[in-house]
């Protein structure tokens, strides 16, 4: 009896998580951008982002709540503590006083137009001189570079704030503007929604420096432990490559959507 005991035990041992679950659901908000997020017409969610969520929701046994709004919305929810994660988020000086930051990738913004429209490469100064009308999602931030160029097209007035990849799509279609100014892999689900997926062509924007990109834990809103626990689940996944694999699974076509992108395990996540 006490041999059956004691067998049971080790197998309640070896079946059980190797940490506990959060504290409570997570509630985490998401914006359409790409095939890192994807939110259906119906509601339903799919794209690297939540794939890789299930990932850390196997390792922890904490549970995500998803909430769905626009960029620049998302990023207000969080700031007021309505939402405890948000992914996607580039690092700031100003966020790292609200969030505890996870590094993910590295992603660099660059112009992408109709095909034979620009050259290969420009310089930051170059963009400026040259007139180009610009469309950008509103609440993006690649990085002080990029906050530059918006700038200036926007005191022209010669820059278009859409609210997803997909206005933007259809926008550049149409020929409201010269250039879509936003990291590949964040346009390229919407490019081939629009027919624009083997139209399009990128030009790297020389002096652009690549932002850290990851994902935002709430300090406030998110207990300690939680935030301890889930630092630790995703840095190890990425360590391990479950994020690379997942980006390689979604990106296969087109060949530029993963320009700019370097998602090797690298940085970390601050106190």
């Amino acid at each position: 009896m006490r041999r059956q005991l004691v067998l049971l035990l080790l197998l309640q041992v070896v079946a059980a998580p190797a940490q506990a679950a959060c504290s409570r659901p997570l509630k985490v908000v998401i914006s359409p951008m790409g095939r890192n997020m994807m939110v259906e017409a119906d509601g339903s969610i799919g794209g690297v982002v939540p794939d890789f969520l299930k990932l850390v929701a196997s390792r922890t046994g904490c549970q995500f709540e998803y909430t769905s709004v626009p960029r620049a919305r998302a990023h207000v929810l969080f700031e007021n503590g309505e939402v405890d994660l948000i992914p996607g988020t580039t690092r700031t000086d100003e966020r790292d006083q609200l969030g505890l930051f996870i590094h993910m990738y590295h992603s660099r913004a660059m112009l992408i137009a109709l095909a034979g429209r620009l050259p290969p490469e420009l310089g930051l100064d170059e963009v400026g001189s040259r007139g180009l009308s610009l469309g950008a999602v509103r609440g993006n931030n690649y990085g002080p570079e990029y906050l530059r160029l918006v700038e200036q097209a926007g005191s022209l007035p010669r820059l278009s704030l859409v609210p997803d990849p997909d206005t933007a799509a259809r926008m550049l279609a149409g020929g409201r503007f010269d250039a879509v100014l936003a990291g590949p892999s964040v346009f390229a689900e919407a490019a081939q929604r629009a027919g624009l997926g083997d139209k399009v062509a990128v030009t790297a924007v020389h002096g652009m420096q690549p932002a850290q990109v990851g994902i935002y834990l709430h300090r406030k809103a998110v207990p300690a432990a939680d935030q301890a626990q889930l630092r630790e689940a995703i840095a190890t996944l990425v360590t391990r490559g479950e994020y690379s694999r997942l980006v390689r699974q979604y990106y296969a076509e087109p060949k530029w959507s993963t320009l700019g992108l370097d998602t090797r395990p690298a940085g970390g996540a601050k106190p």
